[in-house]
């Protein structure tokens, strides 16, 4: 699967100023030859032909990105230096991840084997966030780093066309928003203490329902669910926001911001 894919969901046409208009959001996957440079590597995110970030390796093995412009990087700082998180697959990218990083902060990825959350990984995500016109779009890159922060490879990438809609690393086509109104899904209570259930208008086989953390950790992974009515046990959560997603058949069908409460 090379070049660019376009995955686009198709809504109900605007008819009245009754009905609200359906913006039709897709993923812009890019799948490319498993790049391994030598010095550094200048990711076009939205391939609009401008760089938005450059993964560089240096001197004394260190592999750092470098924000263009006014984009950014998901991270933390310990001590003095600033660390790009190196996220799982399913993890959420949003703007409620803790901390973004831009120009006047490179991101150390990894050094030698004794910094960066990036030391030693292999595929994991690159959480990323495109400034256009003063508008967010998130996206992530996929890159696995060679033992000793030697070389890094550069896998494939993709960002979210639709400006501040919340991306899963590593998800390839959009939240099923058409899907997502058939079923009519909801969850309840939101906040909870410990239980909250899920209910769609039809039933759902070998579904799977995911709690992410803001900081895009997954918490809480319940799978091979069937029917129209889920409940979910979040006793052994911290309070705190998180993201409830539900998928089946490999489809994202539906994600929402909950507060767990104690």
């Amino acid at each position: 699967m090379k070049g660019i894919q376009w995955f686009q969901i198709l809504l109900l046409p605007f008819i009245t100023l009754l009905i609200p208009v359906h913006h039709c959001a897709q993923i812009i996957y890019t799948d490319i030859p498993d790049a391994t440079p030598n010095a550094s590597y200048p990711l076009d995110l939205n391939n609009d032909g401008s760089v938005d970030f450059i993964i560089q390796f240096g001197a004394l093995d260190k592999i750092q990105c470098y924000p263009q412009d006014f984009n950014s990087y998901a991270g933390a700082i310990v001590g003095s230096n600033h660390l790009p998180y190196a996220m799982g697959s399913n993890s959420n990218i949003c703007d409620s991840l803790s901390e973004w990083y831009g120009t006047d902060s490179p991101g150390i990825m990894a050094w030698n084997d004794t910094l960066g959350n990036w030391v030693n990984a292999t595929e994991r995500f690159l959480a990323l966030r495109l400034n256009v016109n003063d508008q967010h779009y998130f996206g992530w890159a996929r890159l696995s780093v060679m033992a000793g922060s030697t070389s890094f490879t550069v896998l494939d990438y993709a960002f979210e066309s639709t400006p501040q809609q919340c991306l899963i690393a590593g998800s390839t086509s959009s939240i099923d928003l058409e899907t997502k109104q058939t079923l009519n899904i909801s969850v309840f209570p939101n906040p909870f203490s410990s239980i909250i259930t899920m209910t769609t208008s039809k039933d759902l086989q070998n579904a799977i329902v995911v709690l992410i953390n803001a900081l895009g950790k997954t918490m809480l992974c319940e799978t091979s669910l069937y029917g129209s009515s889920f409940t979910i046990c979040a006793n052994n959560l911290p309070a705190g926001i998180y993201f409830i997603n539900l998928f089946q058949d490999n489809n994202h069908l539906f994600q929402e911001k909950i507060v767990i409460t104690h």
